[in-house]
Order: structure tokens, then sequence, then C-alpha cells
């Protein structure tokens, strides 16, 4: 890991077309595929997905699992995802229906089916292409989401 925070959010993926150093399969790959080539004209694509760029942070509530913190297995702790855009049916809703969703997303080598989101996708776990020349693994989904809600800000 970088010290740095703007390098450690400066990468693309154009450099790791088999998936070896992001597996097609990483959430981050799938809701931000930044460099990929999404569509047929590949001067199209970093437009398509700025298009769809979503502004998001996650904020931990609940306590730590683990004896150093004291938190029990049945604790209660999540995560509360919050993203902001302009268009909720162009960003939010088209990046998880279309990418995170999509099995067959981001586009890969022939051989490869990157798989389901395992973090986000609502799909109750699939099989996964995780590293390269290697068959997909099956991964239960491990996040179980509770609810959701729109806000609009300024507020209507």
């Amino acid at each position: 890991l970088n010290k740095s925070d703007t390098l450690n959010n400066n990468f693309k993926f154009g450099n790791d077309p088999t998936g070896d150093l992001c597996p097609f399969a990483a959430h981050i790959r799938m809701a931000n595929p930044r460099d990929e080539i999404i569509s047929n004209n590949a001067a199209d694509s970093e437009s398509l997905i700025a298009t769809h760029r979503l502004l998001r942070r996650g904020i931990p509530f609940g306590a730590s699992l683990g004896a150093l913190r004291g938190g029990k297995p049945d604790d209660p702790r999540g995560l509360l995802f919050v993203c902001f855009q302009k268009d909720i049916e162009r960003q939010f809703e088209f990046v998880q229906s279309r990418w995170i969703n999509n099995a067959d997303f981001p586009p890969a080598p022939d051989e490869v089916t990157p798989g389901p989101d395992p973090i986000a996708a609502m799909t109750h776990g699939g099989r996964l292409h995780l590293e390269s020349k290697k068959s997909n693994v099956h991964v239960d989904n491990y996040v179980r989401m509770t609810g959701g809600e729109y806000f609009f800000s300024p507020s209507l």
C-alpha cells in the first residue's frame, strides 16, 4: 500500500488485460471499470464509464470482530454505503444492474466469465474468476443487504 492517498486511488486496469493484478470479479473492477474497453469503439469507453461514475463512501458501524476489540460474532456490525450522483437511474441503478449484477462484466478474454460481484451483486453467490489460467471458484455472498433509501440533497 502506498502512503499517498492520491496514488492509492490513481490506477487503471488497462495494463491488466488478463486479471492477474486485479481479478475481473473484484468489486472495485466491476463498480468502477476505469479504463476498461466496454464498447465496440474503444475511444468511447472512457466517456461512457465517466457518465456512470459515482461519488461513494462506506461508513462502518458496530464492534470489530476479534479479541482485540472484544467484538463477538453476533454483535451488530456493518457498512453504511452512501453514494452521491446527479442522475440516480443513469448512475447508481445502471452500475448496479448492468455492471455489478452482470456475470459477464467487465469484458474479459473469451475463456473467462468474471461472475457476479461478490460484494454487492443481488445474487446469492456464484462462480467467480479470481486468478488467470485457473478455473472459477464458487463463492457465497457474505454481504447481506438489509435496506436502502434514496435521499435528495438538497432535500425536496
